[in-house]
């Protein structure tokens, strides 16, 4: 008989199976962005949006790149993406494999990048930082995404709205990443590799 978890590592393995399941091409990805429905948004919402548009982002780059990998089962996904120690458990990680396998090119590489600079930026900043804070509007600047591919569905004139679009962009093609033709594959087509 084993012995039962403690209370710490029962309350840990809780905070871990809040991450899962995954988004799937079928998910709506707008419900992952609420904050896109609200009428108003604050700078005091900005940490917030940074750091959700960001995960978004890496659980799609998670998603694309098991797509790629032999089937896994719960546990194996678990020692390559969220244990302690686990290879592919941040976002650079996922990234620069990503880019070598082929699912995003370069260019797709220096935005995403970008992005996780500016979410550590709004993740470990003891300063009030937010979207109009000159630093992070510099930054947003280099997210290319919205000069390559823009659809015009919304305007992207703020550093707030560049971020979002392009983690919105992102994220929607990295779930659908080699799941169905149309429209998502030719933006994959041309932002990714």
């Amino acid at each position: 008989m084993t012995a039962s978890k403690s209370p710490r590592a029962k309350a840990f393995a809780g905070l871990k199976a809040l991450a899962g399941p995954r988004a799937s091409p079928a998910d709506e990805t707008t419900e992952l962005f609420h904050f896109l429905k609200r009428e108003s948004v604050g700078p005091y919402d900005d940490r917030a949006i940074a750091l959700v548009t960001a995960s978004v982002v890496e659980q799609g780059l998670e998603s694309a790149l098991l797509k790629k990998f032999i089937p896994l089962g719960n546990e194996d996904e678990r020692s390559l993406f969220s244990d302690d120690g686990a290879p592919l458990s941040d976002f650079d990680s996922k990234t620069r494999l990503a880019f070598a396998l082929g699912i995003i090119g370069p260019a797709a590489r220096a935005d995403l990048s970008c992005m996780r600079k500016i979410r550590n930026a709004f993740a470990h900043s003891r300063l009030d930082i937010n979207f109009v804070t000159e630093q992070v509007v510099a930054a947003c600047a280099f997210l290319t995404l919205p000069d390559r591919f823009f659809t015009g569905e919304w305007t992207v004139g703020s550093a707030r709205e560049r971020y979002v679009y392009t983690g919105y962009r992102y994220s929607v093609a990295l779930v659908t990443y080699g799941t169905k033709p149309g429209p998502v594959s030719a933006f994959i087509k041309d932002t990714l590799s």
